[in-house]
This record gives C-alpha cells, structure tokens and sequence, in this order.
C-alpha cells in the first residue's frame, strides 16, 4: 500500500542506495521496510528497484516513479511547516546565540518588545563569540545568531542575512594621551599598549587585518573573552582597546560615561547580522525576531 511511511521508506533507500543506511536513518527495522517494499511492488505491479548486497540501483520505471513520490513528499514537508507555523505559538521555542559585543541591542529587543508580542515563545539565548556559534548552528545546538557576519565563503552551508554595518572604536580611559583627539590614525598605534578581545572575536580579527595593512605592530598585552574584561585592564593599564558603537546599546551610552571612544581617521567597519544553517528550516519564532529586529536596528 503507498502510504507516507511507506514513501518515506523509498525515500530513504533512494537517498542512501542502500537498505541497511535508510533503515538505521529512520530507526525501523531492514525486514519491515523490506516487506513494505515488495508488498507495493506487487501491488504496482513492476519492480522499482534492484537489490544486491553492495547497494541498491531503481530501475527505469522506479526511477519514474520517484520523481512523484519525491514530489509527495516535498508537499508533506511543506504542509507540516505550514501547520507548524499556522500555530499561535503558545508552545514554541527559540534557541538564539548572541554576540556579547555587537548583540547587546538585541537583548532589550528579546525581552521588552519580542516577549510582549509572542508571550508564549521560550526564547533561550546562548552567548558567544562568531566562531563559536558558527559551530552551534552547524551541529544544531542552536538555531539562529544574530552575530558579526563571516567573510563570503569563509564557511560552508551557512545562509546570513546582514542587518548593519558595525563601526570599530578605540576605547581608553579619560586620562589617556590619545583621549582628546577626535579621530585616531593606526600610525598612532605603533608601539602603544593594546588589550584584544580572545581570537573567536570578530572584532580581533578585523583589527589584526589592519594592523597588517598600515604596517602598525602594537604592543598586545592582554585578550580577553569578555567584553568587560577587557575595559577593566584599559582601565587599570591605561591601554587602548577596541568596540563597536552599537546603535540604541544603553550600555555604550554608559561606556562613553566612563571612557572615551574615539573613530579611525580611516573608518573599519564589519558587517552584523544574523547566521543561521543554510539547509535548515527557520521556525516561525525565528522569523518574527528576525523581523522584528530589522524594523528597530534599519530604522
């Protein structure tokens, strides 16, 4: 009988030409997918698939009739999407990575206006550094990340979606030699004490890349993993370190209370957005994040 678990089984053994594989993928035994099999064959009356111990090849007219059940099946998937989203979403759940430099905009976002509009979402967030959420999303650990955006092509089976561009500061405390200018040039870092974020940070990387590229050889005395790490030995060393002015960021606005940031003569900009797994289906509690950012943070 042609049944979605039976097209399920087809699809399986199409996928991995192989009955053992698909039985494993789908967790059924290799017997009951076996039966289910030769029971549509003779129900259909022609053989959709040859068997041997090596691997498993469709024939002519089973190859022609995957193109129908694969059909069925892609409407299957879609049609369960559909319902999923069609729900109120009095259950679903969102496991979101941010950025705790350029993601903490989106913290008031999350927990003002996003869980005001869809209360009954469970929003979990996991922070982190780019690099260290690309492998979350990657292994399914979590969904999306809303991040500094990797170089094109620097990694694979991911899809981004950028958001903004992110402008790189120096930060030093108000009595440093360099507080007063209004704008810094990279000659002016050549040999001065600099305080890194650790080397998953965007942020590092990019300003690594122009230190090459000005020629400039600073004098890098501490990397740190946090960003409030880094501001206490900018503070207590009297070093220069390195942010991005996030837009609408309470804590930025505290931070220029405290610190003085001071523009590039030649501005560094990255870009933000979010990073999420190319072949995965973003839920609709994604989606609506998603959206909702873009209409705050592109405004």
């Amino acid at each position: 009988m042609l049944d979605i678990k039976t097209m399920q089984y087809l699809e399986a053994i199409y996928k991995n030409k192989n009955f053992t594989k698909a039985s494993h993928e789908l967790y059924v035994s290799q017997p009951a997918i076996s039966e289910a099999i030769s029971s549509l064959e003779q129900e259909l009356g022609f053989i959709i698939m040859i068997r041997t111990p090596q691997k498993v090849t469709f024939t002519t007219e089973g190859e022609e009739f995957m193109r129908y059940v694969r059909r069925v099946m892609e409407d299957y998937t879609r049609a369960q999407e559909a319902a999923q989203e069609l729900s109120d979403l009095r259950s679903a759940s969102l496991h979101l990575g941010i950025s705790p430099t350029v993601g903490m905009p989106i913290f008031s976002l999350v927990y003002t206006q996003y869980m005001q509009r869809w209360p009954g979402v469970h929003v979990q967030i996991d922070e982190g550094p780019m690099i260290e959420q690309i492998a979350k999303l990657q292994s399914d650990v979590i969904e999306l990340s809303y991040n500094a955006l990797p170089v094109p092509n620097e990694f694979k089976n991911l899809k981004t979606l950028p958001v903004r561009k992110a402008q790189i500061y120096a930060v030093v405390s108000p009595n440093h030699p360099v507080a007063k200018l209004k704008k810094i040039s990279f000659g002016e870092l050549e040999g001065k004490n600099v305080v890194l974020l650790n080397e998953d940070s965007k942020i590092r990387a990019s300003m690594l890349e122009e230190f090459a590229k000005n020629g400039v050889v600073p004098k890098i005395i501490s990397s740190h993993y946090q960003v409030m790490s880094m501001l206490q030995m900018v503070k207590i060393s009297n070093s220069i370190g390195f942010i991005d002015d996030s837009p609408g960021c309470s804590f930025v606005a505290q931070l220029k209370e405290k610190f003085a940031l001071i523009p590039f003569d030649k501005p560094v900009y990255f870009q933000v957005g979010f990073i999420a797994k190319e072949n995965r289906h973003l839920s609709k509690a994604a989606r609506n994040l998603i959206a909702l950012v873009k209409e705050n943070i592109q405004k």
